[in-house]
């Protein structure tokens, strides 16, 4: 099933000089927020404080550094550095309108331009060797035979084409001979070209079967291109064609439940990109492109209300992150499109408690345009009030709540799945509790990315990507192990029990040691209740782990203080013990607020061939 018939598509886009942005978003014609709406002068204030911004050079030494020591950030703090201001710097000259912010945005864009390249070093795979894990010291190839395109050069060409559009009369003021046309060249040559001479790049979904979030990403930004800067009528068409063909692709590959296996921080370059893609191809076809009346687009947008637990705390797993702040004014623009008023509620509710804490980064510039359109609190909407239940049956994540206030009682989520899922953790079976819209039991999440994040020598030696880092034990002192063969079985919520359930046996590298793993899980009555049943071939160990937000306090035997208003019991002869895990990364401690969480260790003290452990959270 396909979301866009490309060459319906293609056809319907309109040619630039009858494109007027805007004015289909969300069923309306809008225009941008003058310099004295509240909107402008925050944006105002941001830029404000870039017009002395001093651009840091982007050293050879840095880019070479990764494939050396694996360090990405030494390069990309000052490449992001560029192309955020650079956003900030862009909306705000389209607020006052004054010529003010044009010099420092002019002065932005040509150091773009002369940038050796606009692909980051963790991403300058070679031609060749594309799908291999060779990355190149430095670009190649250059001059006019650029063939890759990665998610950041996608972005770069977005609001360079952004500015290109808005600006080209401001720009043919100021330097009427060839500044313009430095700025198409550009595009042309690392994006437009590029991206029309190939079909090998693997995100683009012709060379393989599943694609993740690279492919709406890239995909959203090359139409912003191609709607903001291509006048040409047969490369518009060839753009608007093979982006439509291309999304399909990450359309297809998407469950029908809507459900994201690389969590809620993904979202926003996933869901959320196809949600902007959507609504810009709405638009640049003049509201011919109405792709709103699709249940499972809806369920893909929507995915991200169902999984937020409170505030900015989401459900975590695989390379996600535990808290984000997300676009909620994209979620409210699609909940009114798609007529889905819990979506819309909810999105309202994100613009008033986190809505002048979006930042404009370099990800999505034209969601960053539309944002900025749309970011007043509405006070006539209706209040939002989450389900109790939510269910993935074909991502395999449940969630249960205690009551409909995300600041009241517990909060369970588990997931299933399998071990080949994108920026995948060792973690099918995994499971969180929140109470009051706090951490209890938790999952760690991720911390900052390097080259030997994704090296698979590596990956699963480091913290928080190996199966003891999660709510899950290891068996004979063995763990679970990469590829979609290691996987769960016979996930279920059932409804009446507020119960999941699941069998993790061939999850496990060492399965053919065990009979079966049973987990069931369930939130009843204020208690939530863990139950893990593990039979194995011939008697053996087993050492099951629990990590915590707090540090426990032992207030009786087996009981143990977790938090305020949370306690867990267990039950079984175990040798107990727990662990201080001191976070040494930055993204861990601002994840999590502090420097530190902590972790039951459950082991046998003796081989059996039944285990079984279970245990209670309770409020007292």
């Amino acid at each position: 099933m396909k979301l866009f018939d490309p060459e319906v598509f293609a056809g319907q886009v309109l040619p630039i000089d009858k494109f007027c942005p805007f004015e289909t978003i969300n069923g309306r014609k809008t225009k941008f927020p003058s310099k004295r709406s509240k909107i402008g002068k925050f944006v105002i204030e941001k830029a404000e404080k870039l017009l002395d911004y001093e651009m840091k050079v982007l050293p050879l030494s840095q880019y070479i550094r990764f494939k050396g020591d694996g360090n990405r950030t030494g390069y990309e703090r000052p490449y992001f550095e560029r192309r955020n201001n650079l956003n900030v710097l862009f909306l705000a000259e389209l607020c006052e309108k004054e010529g003010r912010f044009i010099p420092k945005i002019m002065d932005i864009l040509f150091a773009i331009c002369e940038e050796s390249t606009w692909v980051t070093p963790a991403h300058n795979y070679s031609v060749k060797d594309h799908y291999k894990t060779f990355i190149a010291q430095m670009p190649e190839p250059v001059g006019e035979n650029i063939w890759a395109i990665d998610l950041f050069s996608a972005s770069t060409g977005a609001i360079v084409a952004l500015c290109y559009h808005f600006f080209y009369d401001e720009f043919e003021k100021r330097i009427p001979e060839h500044f313009n046309d430095r700025l198409y060249y550009e595009l042309n040559r690392r994006i437009i070209k590029p991206y029309l001479n190939t079909v090998e790049l693997w995100w683009m979904g012709y060379t393989r079967d599943s694609v993740n979030n690279w492919n709406i990403w890239i995909n959203h930004n090359i139409l912003t291109v191609c709607a903001f800067a291509v006048s040409n009528v047969r490369i518009r068409h060839a753009l608007a064609r093979k982006v439509a063909e291309s999304a399909n692709f990450y359309y297809q590959s998407m469950p029908d439940d809507g459900g994201c296996d690389e969590g809620p921080s993904y979202w926003s370059m996933a869901g959320g990109c196809l949600a902007s893609f959507c609504e810009l191809a709405y638009s640049v076809t003049g509201g011919k492109c109405n792709v709103f009346n699709d249940k499972k687009f809806e369920n893909i947008v929507d995915y991200i209300r169902k999984v937020n637990i409170a505030d900015d705390y989401f459900v975590n797993c695989a390379d996600g992150h535990p808290r984000s702040v997300i676009n909620g004014s994209l979620v409210r623009r699609m909940g009114s499109l798609f007529g889905n008023t819990e979506m819309f509620a909810f999105g309202n509710e994100i613009i008033k408690n986190f809505g002048y804490q979006v930042t404009f980064g370099h990800g999505s510039p034209y969601c960053n345009l539309t944002t900025v359109l749309d970011m007043e609190y509405d006070k006539n909407a209706a209040e939002y009030a989450p389900k109790t239940r939510e269910y993935f049956p074909d991502l395999q994540l449940a969630v249960i709540r205690e009551n409909s206030d995300t600041k009241k009682g517990f909060y369970l989520a588990a997931k299933g799945g399998h071990n080949a899922e994108s920026h995948n953790h060792l973690d099918v079976g995994n499971f969180i509790v929140y109470n009051d819209g706090k951490p209890v039991i938790l999952d760690a999440g991720v911390g900052t990315y390097t080259r030997f994040t994704f090296d698979i020598n590596y990956r699963y030696k480091m913290f928080a990507f190996r199966t003891e880092d999660h709510t899950l034990p290891l068996i004979n002192g063995k763990g679970q192990w990469v590829e979609k063969e290691h996987h769960a079985d016979n996930f279920l919520l059932d409804e009446d029990k507020n119960e999941i359930s699941v069998e993790l046996k061939e999850a496990y590298v060492n399965k053919d040691e065990i009979d079966s793993f049973e987990r069931k899980i369930s939130l009843c009555d204020g208690e939530v209740k863990l139950c893990d049943k593990i039979l194995l071939k011939n008697p053996g160990s087993a050492e099951f782990f629990i990590p915590v937000y707090n540090k426990p306090e032992k207030v009786a035997e087996n009981k143990y203080k977790l938090a305020d208003g949370a306690y867990i019991t267990f039950e079984g002869d175990f040798e107990t013990r727990i662990e201080t895990i001191k976070f040494d990364v930055e993204s861990f401690v601002k994840d999590w607020d502090k420097e530190e969480i902590y972790k039951f260790c459950l082991a046998t003290k003796e081989d059996l061939a039944e285990i079984k452990l279970c245990a209670k959270i309770t409020h007292n």
